[in-house]
C-alpha cells in the first residue's frame, strides 16, 4: 500500500509538471483563462493530495490484500501464483473498461463533428455568403442613407439593404394578433428592413409582392414566412391583416420562404419583415437602421477597404467593424467545436491510457505463457500462429469493451442531439463501427508487437529455466 501511494505522489509530481506545461494549450482549446499560479494554491495541492492518497488505496489495496493472503509455506515452495481465475477476471476486465471508455469518447467526437459538418451543409433558406455586414450603422444617423447610396456606386457591391438586425443574431419579438371575431395572438419574430433586404439575402418570394420604396403606404404592409403561414392558418394569406393593437394593423402583401435567422438548434419561428425607409427611419418616425448587409463579389479584401474609406470619410469618428455573414453563422457553433476538440483530447489520452494497460497486461500474460509458447514453437507453431493466438484472446476485451460503449454512447448522444432542430442520422453504423475498429488496431499492433518478440525468441530458454 506504502509503494502504490508513493508511485502516487511522484505522478502527482509530473502531473503538475505536465498541467503547468500545458495550461496555454488547455486556455486556448476549452476557451478558459486559468492562471499557473492557481495550479499550485493550497486549495489545489490539497484536492491533487486528497485524489492522491484514494487512488493510492485503491490501485494498492488489491495486490497488498492478495500478497498478504499467501500461505508462507507454499510461497517458499514457488507456489504463490494465485490459482483462481479472480485476478485474471479482473486485470481483463479494468483493460476491457478501459477501451470501453475510449471506444465511448471516440464515438462521441465522431457524433459531434458529424452533427457539426450536417449543419454546415443544411440549407439556410438564403445566401450567406459573400454578404457583408457594418455593424454600427445607428451611429451615422441621417448619413447613413448617404452612404448606402454612395455604397451602391462601389463596383464589387452587388446590393445593399439597411436593416434592424441581422440573420445570426438576436432578434426581437412583437406581439400580433389577428382581426378575427375570436382574435388569435402570438409573439412574431419582427424585423425592420428596407427594400432590398430579400434581393441582399437571396430570399425568395414564394406569393405576392416584395415592399416597393417608392411607395410610402409600405410601412404599413408586411411579409411573413412560411411559418408565420402555417402558424395563420389561411389558405391564402395575401391581403389578410395583423394587428398589433391600439390601430395599428399590417396588411400581408407577401410570403416569403423559410428561412434561418439563427442557430439550427431551433427550427423556423414565425417570422414579420417590415419596411424601414432608405434613412433607417420605421413607422412613427423612429429610427431602427442599424445594420448595413451588403452582397459583394470580386476580391473581398479589396471590397473591405473600398466600404471602410466610405466609412471613414462619412464619419471618421466612428470605428469601422463588421462581420462576413457565413463567418457569424458559423460562429454560433464555435461551443459544439470547442466541445468536439475537447472530445478530441480526450480520446487520444484515453486511448494512450488503455493501450498502456494493455501493453502491460500483454506482457505479464505473455510472461506467464512463455513455456506454453515454447512448447507450441518446438511442436512446429509459427510465429504468425502464435501471434494470432495471443492477439485473438485480446481481441476479444475489445469487443466487450465496444459492447458497453456504443449503446452508452448511443443514449448519450441522442440526448445531445435532443437540443437541435436539425439532427444528423444516427443509424449509419460506420460511426458507431470504425471507432471500435480503430480502436482495435491499436490494440492488435500493441499485443501484437509484444506478442511476435515474445514468439521469436529462442524456446530452449524457456524450457530449461526450471
Amino acid at each position: 500500500m506504502t509503494e502504490s501511494v508513493l508511485v502516487c505522489l511522484l505522478s502527482s509530481v509530473l502531473a503538475l509538471l505536465i498541467a503547468s506545461l500545458g495550461l496555454d494549450g488547455f486556455n486556448q482549446l476549452a476557451n478558459r483563462d486559468f492562471e499557473h499560479a492557481q495550479l499550485f494554491e493550497v486549495a489545489t495541492l490539497a484536492k491533487l493530495f486528497a485524489l492522491m492518497i484514494v487512488v493510492g488505496l485503491m490501485a494498492g489495496s488489491y495486490p497488498a490484500l492478495v500478497l498478504s493472503s499467501f500461505q508462507p509455506i507454499k510461497a517458499l515452495k514457488g507456489e504463490a501464483q494465485a490459482r483462481g481465475k479472480g485476478g485474471v477476471l479482473l486485470r481483463k476486465g479494468l483493460v476491457a473498461f478501459q477501451f470501453a471508455i475510449s471506444i465511448f469518447l471516440m464515438v462521441s467526437t465522431v457524433v459531434v463533428f458529424s452533427q457539426l459538418q450536417f449543419l454546415k451543409k443544411q440549407d439556410l433558406g438564403f445566401d450567406a455568403e459573400q454578404v457583408l455586414v457594418v455593424k454600427n450603422v445607428s451611429r451615422l444617423g441621417e448619413k447613413a442613407q448617404v452612404m448606402t447610396q454612395r455604397l451602391e456606386q462601389v463596383p464589387t457591391v452587388q446590393s445593399v439593404s439597411l436593416s434592424s438586425q441581422y440573420p445570426s443574431e438576436w432578434i426581437s419579438d412583437w406581439g400580433y394578433q389577428t382581426l378575427e371575431d375570436n382574435p388569435r395572438s402570438y409573439s412574431f419574430i419582427n424585423m425592420f428592413a428596407t427594400a432590398g433586404f430579400l434581393e441582399t439575402m437571396n430570399i425568395e418570394l414564394l406569393k405576392g409582392r416584395n415592399f416597393n420604396r417608392q411607395l410610402v403606404s409600405d410601412t404599413s404592409n408586411i411579409l411573413i414566412n412560411e411559418a408565420a403561414a402555417r402558424w395563420l392558418g389561411w389558405e391564402d394569406p395575401i391581403g389578410k391583416k395583423l394587428s398589433r393593437g391600439n390601430g395599428e394593423d399590417y396588411t400581408i402583401i407577401g410570403v416569403m420562404k423559410d428561412f434561418n435567422f439563427n442557430s439550427l438548434k431551433r427550427g423556423i419561428s414565425p417570422f414579420v419583415l417590415r419596411l424601414m425607409t432608405d434613412d433607417g427611419h420605421a413607422e412613427g418616425g423612429w429610427y431602427a437602421g442599424n445594420y448595413l448587409a451588403l452582397k459583394v463579389s470580386g476580391n473581398f479584401q479589396e471590397t473591405v477597404s473600398s466600404v471602410e474609406d466610405i466609412w471613414k470619410e462619412t464619419i471618421a469618428d466612428e470605428p469601422f467593424e463588421y462581420v462576413f455573414l457565413d463567418d457569424s453563422f458559423n460562429a454560433l457553433y464555435e461551443e459544439e467545436e470547442r466541445f468536439g476538440q475537447l472530445f478530441t483530447a480526450s480520446s487520444g489520452l484515453a486511448i494512450a491510457i488503455a493501450c498502456l494497460g494493455l501493453f502491460a497486461l500483454a506482457a505479464f500474460t505473455l510472461q506467464r505463457r512463455f513455456k506454453e509458447i515454447a512448447v507450441r514453437k518446438v511442436l512446429g507453431a509459427s510465429v504468425k500462429s502464435l501471434t494470432l493466438m495471443v492477439i485473438r484472446n485480446f481481441t476479444f476485451l475489445v469487443f466487450i469493451g465496444a459492447v458497453i460503449a456504443i449503446p452508452t454512447a448511443y443514449l448519450v448522444m441522442k440526448g445531445w442531439l435532443a437540443d437541435f432542430a436539425y439532427q444528423m442520422n444516427l443509424n449509419n453504423p460506420l460511426i458507431w463501427l470504425l471507432p471500435a475498429l480503430f480502436v482495435a488496431v491499436i490494440a492488435w499492433l500493441t499485443v501484437g508487437f509484444r506478442s511476435v518478440k515474445t514468439a521469436m525468441s529462442n524456446p530452449v530458454k524457456a524450457l530449461r529455466s526450471e
